[in-house]
């Protein structure tokens, strides 16, 4: 199983220009983005989890 999932997820990962990743810092209002929604996802879920309590 594992094979198969790294079969489907390698052609993206040659995808990812990984020279880009040291610009990051110099338009980082996409990371902050990315990190604001995760941290939201995860309270909303232990909040759900708590009200099902």
């Amino acid at each position: 199983m594992a094979v198969l999932i790294w079969i489907m997820i390698y052609p993206m990962v040659m995808k990812v220009d990984f020279k880009s990743i040291k610009n990051i810092g110099k338009n980082p209002k996409g990371l902050f983005v990315t990190w604001i929604v995760n941290w939201l996802g995860r309270f909303r879920r232990a909040f759900v989890q708590m009200m099902k309590q």
